[in-house]
């Protein structure tokens, strides 16, 4: 399966789409300490993976609203990492002897050194961060039994995100 990510971060909160073939679409927004997500139906049918029946349920009881997650709940904790990622040097801050320095390389046209490790999926995951201006985090690869591709591109430009409203919100513990 194919997906694409979209984040856009301010600070250390993120929101964005996650959508591909097979996936639908999802929406995030993501704090340090709490996560909203809206999936479309075809999206939780993805997560889901359960009978027609049981995700019937879930897609009607949910509807088009937002689920509430606490950023340490099982289902939350990449998200909100992957959000923190928008200063790579939080990689570098208690660098683990199994990361290695890599080769140089160009990400669209920005030098970049590559770093690697292993993944969590039985594979390596390689880093990219950038060598010229702010130390961004460019692009990140991982091999295995999923193989992932990330890209992050326009930093510095301004935004704001906003959370969603407390009457679109379920919380996770409610269902």
């Amino acid at each position: 399966m194919t997906g694409t990510m979209e984040l856009t971060f301010v600070n250390v909160d993120c929101a964005g789409t996650v959508s591909g073939e097979g996936l639908g679409r999802t929406e995030i927004h993501a704090t340090p300490k709490v996560l909203h997500v809206k999936r479309d139906p075809e999206a939780w049918r993805a997560a889901l993976k359960a009978t027609k029946a049981q995700e019937d349920v879930v897609v009607n009881r949910i509807g088009d609203r937002w689920i509430k997650l606490d950023a340490e709940h099982s289902d939350a904790k990449a998200i909100a990492f992957s959000c923190q990622l928008r200063d790579p040097n939080i990689l570098l801050q208690a660098e683990s002897p199994e990361i290695s320095r890599g080769a140089s390389a160009t990400v669209d046209g920005q030098p970049a050194i590559m770093l690697t490790y292993p993944g969590t999926n039985g594979g390596t995951v390689t880093d990219y961060v950038a060598t010229q201006g702010r130390p961004y985090l460019l692009k990140r690869t991982e091999t295995g039994r999923e193989p992932t591709e990330f890209t992050w591109y326009d930093f510095e430009t301004v935004t704001q995100i906003r959370p969603p409203a407390a009457s679109e919100v379920v919380d996770a513990g409610e269902l």
